[in-house]
């Protein structure tokens, strides 16, 4: 997976960076942890404080339009941005009665 940014803007009230990305990869999409964690790797801060707001796969292409956040602190981001899903019960616990 290779990822390239095409576009920075800096928003100061909401303490972040938004960031526009195109990423070529081989296979399937890439799921947004692992486009988080190429994203962190490339601008150099922890996982923790980017937020992947959305992935826009090409058609027939292995080609895809990354719309990201880059908080600068994790209050920030936690303060800001929503849990869409909920984490997944574990299979133990969901067949313990």
């Amino acid at each position: 997976m290779e990822l390239t940014i095409k576009h920075k803007n800096e928003n100061k009230l909401l303490e972040r960076v938004e960031v526009e990305a195109e990423m070529t990869y081989d296979a399937v999409t890439p799921s947004y942890t692992q486009t988080s964690e190429k994203l962190s790797d490339m601008l150099k801060v922890p996982a923790e404080k980017v937020a992947i707001a959305h992935i826009y796969p090409v058609f027939s292409y292995r080609k895809a339009k990354v719309i990201a956040r880059v908080y600068d602190s994790a209050e920030a981001l936690e303060k800001i941005e929503k849990i869409k899903k909920k984490p997944k019960k574990s299979k133990e616990a969901a067949a313990a009665p």
